[in-house]
This record gives C-alpha cells, structure tokens and sequence, in this order.
C-alpha cells in the first residue's frame, strides 16, 4: 500500500516509518528538514535502526522536503505518489498548546486533510490525544461527549469532526485514533519518564509535581503497531483508544526505574515516605474495540516497558 505520513521524524512517527516498511508498505515522507539534518533526526530513536543511506530514498521510503504550512509547494508530489492511505502525527510546537498554536495546527490539519482528498486518497490515519476525555475518571470509552478544556483538545477535536465530515461526503475512511500516555526511548525530554532517568543519572534529588498521579503508560512498539494495524485493517469512520487499558500510579514509575538503573536508592527510601496517601482518580483506555475490530491488543506490560526504556537511555550515555 502507498502510505502518505506526516510527523515522521517525531517520537512516533520514526518507529512508525520502520513498522510500515517491515509490513512492505510504501512511503512518502514528508519533513521540513534538509538532507543532512534529517539524516541525523532518523538515527536517533528507533527509526531505520540507524542505517539511513539517504535522506531523500531508503528501501521504499521516499521523502519529501516541506510541511503543513506551504502545502501548494508539494501537493503535486503528493498528486504523483498516489497515495492510498495516510497517517497524520505532526502537530508543531509541543508542549506550546497555545491558542495561537493550536489554531495553527488546526487549519494545517484540515488544509492536508483537503489536499489528501483532491489526490484520490482514500483512507486517513490521524493521531488524537487521551486528554480528549477531559476530567473524566475510570475506563474510557471510544466514543465520548468531548469537553475540551484548553485550546489544544479543542483544536484536536476540531480536526476530529472536520475529518469525519470531508470522509463521509467523499466516501473515504477516517480512523482516529488517541494515544493516552505513549513512552519509550526516543521520548521529549520533557516528558515524565525521561525526566526522571535523567534526574536520577544525574544523581540530584528527584522532585515530583504529584507523586500520586496515575496515568494509563502504552509503550511505543504498541502504539506503532496500532498506526499501522489502522492502515491495513481500519474500516469506516471510527474512533479507537490507544492505551495499555489500565492505570499505573507515578510512584511506581519512579520505583521502576530507581530499580532498574541501579541507582537512586536513597531517593526510594525517602520517597516511600513522601509519596503515601491515596491515589488521584484517572482515565484510563477502554480498548475492546481495537481488540475487536483491528486484532490488536498491548504486548508489553509497564515494568519490561520500564526495563527497555533504561536500557536504551543507559546505551545513549555510554
């Protein structure tokens, strides 16, 4: 299949590009970046293994150099590669969910979304958010009354609603799909996870905004699969979740890698004090309609997730 993908240089998107060229798609890639610099952003993380030979053409995968912005300036490449199907990641400027920012991203989102109906595509892949269900609590369902609370949710199911009504008047798929809480190596440095691995390699004291917070952790072979599984099986105009279907409390992430990177035991010692108390209610997937639907279901529980993850970090330092 001609698979069209947005964000592939992403924490996402990277594995995903692999994924698809093992399963023998074909793939056009679209990235801002030049040759060299995009060279450099595929051999990090778990995309192409580290064996990029060429920016622009490796085994089935082609590239094409713009982004969402000046989509005039490639649509006729787009026009050329025939696309059948396309998974859309990219939303530029994470963590900045501005309104201004979200904004942008939504009109680009709907602006490609345009662009891929007028080429004859006929499938679209696009990546949601877990923050979708708002303040909700417990076992989520695909299909919920959505409350965006900030501008970035309001603009993600924005772009939600205006893809499910271009694909019923053109007659084409659109699966959406929400990611809840993706890690793995490769992740913003930013986020939880890598965080603490840094802190506690680092050897400083390891403070945490709420040690009692839960969150539903998929780790990010899971989530590729998921994109993938979307492209050849997704049917319809349908909304998945994408989670691991259970929540894991933040102490005991922290307590996972403490143990794994065989450090940080004075920081477990003490944070058996601080992180008592009763845990915060969260949302967590309902996923027995991917198991049903798609045939997938999560491969990797959180502590051999965990023990990956600080592999790959210990072989980024060394």
């Amino acid at each position: 299949m001609r698979v069209f993908l947005t964000g592939g240089t992403g924490f996402i998107g990277r594995p995903t590009i692999e994924e698809l060229k093992k399963r023998g798609h074909r793939l056009l890639v679209l990235s801002r970046l030049r040759q060299p610099a995009l060279r450099r952003r595929l051999r990090q993380g778990e995309g192409f293994g580290g064996q990029v030979r060429t920016a622009h053409r490796e085994r089935g995968v082609d590239f094409v150099k713009g982004d969402l912005a000046n989509i005039a300036q490639w649509k006729a490449r787009l026009a050329k590669f025939k696309p059948e199907a396309v998974i859309h990641l990219a939303w530029e400027g994470i963590p900045d969910f501005s309104y201004e920012r979200s904004v942008k991203n939504l009109e680009e989102g709907i602006a490609l979304f345009s662009a891929l109906a007028e080429s004859g595509c006929k499938k679209i892949v696009a990546a949601g958010t877990g923050f979708e269900c708002g303040s909700r609590t417990g076992k989520i369902p695909d299909v919920i009354p959505v409350a965006p609370y900030n501008s970035f949710t309001a603009a993600k199911h924005s772009l939600h609603l205006m893809g499910e009504a271009l694909a019923r008047e053109k007659g084409m798929d659109f699966i959406w799909l929400r990611p809840y809480n993706p890690y793995g190596h490769g992740q913003r440095v930013g986020s939880l996870i890598p965080f603490i691995m840094r802190t506690v390699e680092s050897g400083a004291p390891l403070r945490l905004k709420n040690p009692l917070a839960q969150g539903d952790f998929v780790y990010i072979t899971d989530v590729v699969r998921m994109f993938a599984d979307a492209v050849t099986r997704g049917k319809g105009r349908v909304t998945y979740n994408l989670g691991s279907g259970y929540l894991t409390p933040v102490r005991d992430i922290a307590k996972m890698i403490c143990e794994e990177m065989g450090t940080g035991k004075e920081y477990c010692t003490d944070f058996a004090r601080t992180a008592k108390g009763k845990l915060l209610p969260a949302a967590y997937a309902d996923i027995k309609n991917a198991r049903g639907d798609l045939g997938w279901r999560p491969t990797v529980d959180i502590k051999t997730g965990i023990r990956k993850t600080v592999a790959e970090f210990k072989k980024a330092q060394t």
